[in-house]
């Protein structure tokens, strides 16, 4: 439930990309409550994540099974697995660097190729295709110590007009 909730979260933020800019949280940084920067963009998201801390994040993550069973299979119709040319974007409310792969081959190169990158950037990892848990569990051994979601990435793809992953989404930059 939490793991959907911080979805829905950087979802928001993309979504809201065009209002004024709020503050970054730095979730590696001693914590403050996400609450009143939320607030800002939408009451009731403000109100739901009063209480979701980085610690609620992976418990979330790492609980039982039963509990992830109805995530799964995780599709972005969408995206795809492919190359993506290099851009600039604008998405200041994107609370820190985010990186979507899949359950594929290319994917897969591309984690192990890129993790010491993006465990120093703290980079979240959307997982935009896996269809079971299994797969997911896989994949989020390759990433450890970073943190895997598994969601569609429908949104992000729209937001900064990407039909392919893998790729690395910062503030200011979409790359492979």
């Amino acid at each position: 439930m939490k793991i959907l909730l911080t979805t829905a979260l950087l979802s928001t933020a993309l979504a809201a990309q065009a209002s004024a800019p709020i503050p970054i949280i730095d979730e590696q940084s001693p914590t403050v409550p996400a609450a009143p920067y939320l607030q800002a963009i939408s009451p009731d998201i403000g109100q739901l994540v009063a209480g979701i801390t980085p610690e609620t994040i992976q418990q979330a993550a790492q609980a039982p099974a039963e509990l992830h069973i109805q995530v799964f299979p995780v599709t972005t119709p969408s995206m795809t697995p492919g190359k993506v040319t290099a851009k600039n974007i604008q998405l200041p409310l994107l609370p820190g660097p985010v990186f979507v792969i899949g359950d594929d081959k290319k994917s897969r190169h591309w984690l192990l190729d890129h993790k010491q990158q993006l465990e120093k950037l703290k980079a979240t990892g959307i997982v935009a295709s896996v269809q079971t848990e299994t797969a997911l569990k896989h994949l989020q051994k390759l990433a450890k110590p970073l943190l895997l979601l598994p969601v569609s990435a429908e949104q992000i793809g729209q937001s900064i007009e990407v039909t392919h992953y893998p790729i690395l989404v910062t503030a200011t930059q979409v790359s492979q």
